[in-house]
């Protein structure tokens, strides 16, 4: 029963938040599969080394085969799953993937923002710093950003509380508030570079 609460509170704590929509109700199922999915792993994990190699393998057999519905499946990512058998290595790996992914994404941002607070070169270095030297400095950027997104005018009281709590912005807000809040972005930072050219002529 002790396992049955944690994982539900740890996954399923916002399934009441949903819509009825189709989606909305394909999203709600994958948090109940996530919920005896996790149960499952922390009973295997219990056995020893035997049981977190089970473990270890069922994951990467259902994120192969959840892969496999998709356009591009890049099988290759799946073989990170393996490193689930050491969550420590799992985790700093993790870590410097997600700062990669940061260079990738926003690289261009990094330069042209140069010193600016809200500039992801400072989070993906936090990122670097934590999985390298163990200081959580990653956490302090996660920490602000979900007090900036709690303090937003689009979220929800139930959000916010969430938000404040230590839950991530995605994992509180549905696909469609975060594509509205991401052309929010857009437009803010299209007005402040205009801002910056004016200035300049």
């Amino acid at each position: 029963m002790q396992n049955l609460i944690f994982n539900v509170l740890q996954q399923a704590l916002f399934a009441v938040g949903f819509g009825d929509d189709d989606e909305e109700t394909e999203k709600r199922e994958k948090k109940y599969v996530g919920v005896a999915n996790g149960m499952i792993d922390s009973l295997l994990r219990g056995l020893g080394y035997g049981g977190a190699a089970v473990s270890v393998t069922k994951n990467l057999l259902l994120d192969i085969y959840e892969r496999s519905k998709r356009d591009r499946p890049e099988y290759v990512d799946a073989a990170w799953k393996l490193l689930d058998f050491s969550p420590p290595i799992d985790s700093k790996v993790s870590k410097l993937k997600a700062a990669g992914y940061m260079v990738d994404k926003y690289g261009d941002d990094m330069i042209s923002k140069g010193f600016a607070i809200d500039n992801p070169a400072y989070e993906a270095a936090s990122k670097v710093v934590s999985a390298t030297t163990n200081v959580p400095l990653d956490r302090v950027f996660t920490k602000a950003n979900n007090i900036s997104a709690a303090m937003g005018e689009d979220a929800e009281t139930w959000q916010r509380v969430a938000m404040m709590l230590g839950w991530p912005e995605w994992q509180v807000k549905t696909k469609k508030e975060e594509e509205q809040v991401g052309v929010k972005r857009i437009d803010r930072d299209v007005k402040s570079k205009k801002e910056i050219v004016r200035i300049k002529r």
